[in-house]
């Protein structure tokens, strides 16, 4: 995992589960009465979540990269309950529960994973793009340059990965 809470394969379906094994084998330790794994750990299962959860539009929907299709896995109540996160609930719901998350803006960038969430507010009127930067690693590979995005009216955008075509339809939403 690298240091900004991307799993190394840098596929969002595999970056969930991941962050969900991880998830589970803190609680059931806990739940057996073992001691905690080191604090360093529980940190970047937190970080992991970060990530994921920051990751979604804000619809709850996943960018379309590595075997993602239409999905929603970066969400996890048992994560957000765990890590104390009312924050991650606001991101999820676009802003009708939760806690609005602290800071000036409302994207979030991940360098060691090399993508950018970039949104101009939460709330589920407003625009969302994750592009997904070169990398040489693993899953990435097939959609280098890989930019989803989200307009204001809802229609999910996806770029041809390894082109520089326009970004163009794939597949509308409904809400």
């Amino acid at each position: 995992m690298y240091p900004d809470g991307i799993e190394t394969e840098e596929a969002f379906g595999y970056d969930g589960w991941t962050a969900s094994g991880f998830l589970q084998t803190i609680t059931l330790l806990k739940l057996a009465g073992h001691s905690p794994p080191p604090q360093s750990f529980v940190d970047k299962v937190e970080k992991m979540w970060n990530y994921l959860v920051n990751a979604e539009d804000q619809f709850g929907y996943s960018p379309r990269d590595g075997d993602m299709d239409l999905g929603r896995s970066g969400w996890s109540q048992a994560a957000t309950y765990y890590f104390g996160r009312s924050d991650w609930t606001y991101i999820h719901t676009g802003g009708k529960e939760g806690t609005k998350p602290s800071g000036d803006s409302a994207s979030a960038i991940f360098p060691w994973g090399g993508q950018a969430i970039l949104r101009n507010h939460y709330e589920a009127e407003g625009g969302w793009v994750c592009t997904i930067m070169p990398s040489s690693c693993c899953h990435v590979e097939p959609v280098c340059l890989n930019c989803s995005a989200m307009a204001c009216s809802g229609c999910g955008l996806t770029s041809v990965p390894r082109t520089a075509a326009p970004v163009m339809p794939t597949a509308a939403r409904m809400r």
